[in-house]
């Protein structure tokens, strides 16, 4: 008899073709029918609210798997059985290959885009990205060489409850000494910036922090003495489950990601340092639960995003 192999048609999913002829059992119940392949992925979000190049890679995935779907049916697909057997099996595992590298590789570009877009903040006036510079990303690779294969990364803080801290010896400090170097880096920068939709607060302004106190002036520059404060601290970030798996790019994106951001006061930043807001006594109590409510919230969009981008990275 004459049968087609299993494969892709335009439009969409379609069954497997069965055989022109009348089946003959003992062959028929040799065989698997397996699911047809499609030469279309769906679309995942945009993820050029922050930065549209960084699936490119995941992208590029996709479109090698489609055209290497689009040679497969494009081969013969008629074969006479049980004769042409082998060729029919054969083309049928193909099918199957590609049809798992297609499903791995969209999940693979949804899931970075996901991840992209959720680091931004929508709201307007809120920070773009910059790529790390090629000085950036040699530093933190050399930083990652410095941590033993076999290390298993400490997933609490050094510090205990609401300070965190990674001592000088911990295998991950060169690594935290790079971020801490480039994240965020000159505040100067980030001036024309909003962030949680909040502008930077001028000199004089009222610190929501503690009552009567007012944003003071940086010594140096003279601007407003404000700077762009990581809600979840750096040191407590490192400690974050699948963080240490994330490539020298994505640990930079995540360090950077602007829904992490806050402006705050010299003098609160300066109290605050590494440590949980709600760890202290000096501040204004309904701004200091603001503030526990935002890190909290803030921890679990992190720890989602680095999720979706240890997945993204396959």
């Amino acid at each position: 008899m004459e049968t087609d192999g299993i494969h892709g048609r335009k439009g969409g999913a379609v069954l497997p073709t069965t055989s022109r002829f009348k089946p003959i059992a003992r062959v028929v119940t040799a065989l698997t029918l397996l699911v047809a392949l499609v030469t279309a992925v769906p679309a995942p979000a945009s993820a050029a609210p922050w930065d549209k190049d960084a699936c490119a890679g995941q992208q590029r995935a996709v479109e090698q798997v489609l055209a290497q779907i689009k040679v497969h049916n494009a081969k013969p697909h008629l074969f006479t059985l049980p004769r042409q057997a082998a060729a029919y099996n054969a083309y049928n595992a193909e099918a199957a290959a590609l049809d798992a590298a297609r499903t791995q590789a969209a999940a693979a570009l949804t899931a970075c885009a996901s991840a992209i877009a959720a680091m931004a903040d929508q709201r307007p006036g809120s920070p773009t990205f910059t790529p790390p510079t090629a000085r950036e990303l040699s530093d933190l690779t050399e930083a990652l060489k410095k941590i033993p294969p076999n290390f298993p990364p400490r997933t609490t803080p050094v510090g205990g409850g609401n300070t965190w801290t990674v001592p000088m010896t911990s295998p991950e400090r060169p690594l935290f000494d790079v971020l801490r170097n480039y994240s965020p880096g000159d505040p100067r920068n980030w001036r024309a910036f909003t962030l949680q939709g909040q502008r930077m607060p001028t000199i004089g302004a009222a610190d929501p922090s503690a009552p009567g106190r007012v944003v003071g002036v940086w010594p140096k520059s003279g601007a407003p003495g404000v700077s762009p404060d990581h809600i979840v601290p750096l040191a407590r970030m490192i400690y974050m489950p699948n963080f240490m798996k994330l490539t020298p790019q994505n640990m930079f994106r995540v360090a950077n990601a602007p829904v992490n951001f806050q402006w705050m006061s010299r003098w609160a930043n300066t109290s605050k340092g590494s440590r949980s807001v709600g760890a202290l006594t000096k501040f204004d109590p309904a701004w200091q639960a603001a503030q526990v409510r935002r890190e909290a919230r803030a921890y679990r969009q992190l720890q989602d995003i680095i999720n979706k981008l240890v997945k993204s990275q396959g």
